[in-house]
């Protein structure tokens, strides 16, 4: 079982404006029958723009523009 606590101060959190957002995918049971699916299917996904290593600031700045359509990846040799 992987350990999913954190500890956090409050104060720190509140004198700094400190945003939090949690997502969850779901269970790693789920997870492993969607790419079954994917793979039964042939399904891939939807590739707007490949960045290399040495493009993440690019990458990154594609991304928080908007206006893409599918994900925005960044190659790792």
């Amino acid at each position: 079982m992987v350990d999913t606590s954190a500890t956090l101060d409050i104060f720190s959190a509140i004198r700094h404006a400190t945003t939090i957002r949690v997502a969850t995918a779901g269970s790693r049971q789920s997870f492993e029958s969607m790419i079954c699916a994917l793979e039964v299917n042939s399904t891939r996904p939807i590739v707007d723009r490949v960045f290399s290593f040495d493009q993440v600031r690019e990458a990154f700045a594609h991304l928080a523009a908007g206006g893409h359509f599918g994900k925005v990846v960044i190659a790792v040799p």
